[in-house]
């Protein structure tokens, strides 16, 4: 059976299998490695620590609650993970731009959110919700 003799919903889905598998490979192996900048991180306090790994528990969460639901054949987990990513690299892209940053720092951190968002945004592009 092909792809196009598949119903729309089924062919939906089938279509945003390699966007989403890119975006939520991309979002745990970004997030996970995250938690190992922080936890030695002899700079933050308790509420700095707990403030960064509650971060990387929401994404992570709703990247592993997006794809459960997608096997299920529901986008709209999915699509919303995607619109949170891009939500949250745009706003923290300008807070990281306008701090005290260095060089090295600001080019990774573009490039972790141009990454990321553009990832989430080709989900959003294969979902079958107008954007």
């Amino acid at each position: 059976m092909s792809i196009e003799t598949l119903p729309v919903r089924r062919r939906t889905i089938a279509g945003l299998v390699v966007p989403a598998a890119a975006l939520v490979a991309w979002t745990c192996f970004l997030w996970l490695s995250r938690v190992r900048n922080v936890v030695p991180n002899e700079d933050l306090d308790g509420a700095g620590v707990v403030w960064r790994l509650a971060i990387v528990a929401v994404f992570v969460g709703l990247a592993l609650w997006a794809t459960f639901e997608a096997r299920r054949g529901r986008q709209g987990p999915l699509v919303m993970f995607a619109v949170w990513t891009i939500g949250f690299w745009v706003v923290r892209g300008v807070t990281i731009a306008l701090g005290d940053y260095s060089a090295g720092f600001l080019f990774i951190h573009a490039l972790l959110a141009v990454v990321s968002i553009g990832l989430a945004w080709w989900v959003l592009k294969s979902s079958d919700r107008s954007i």
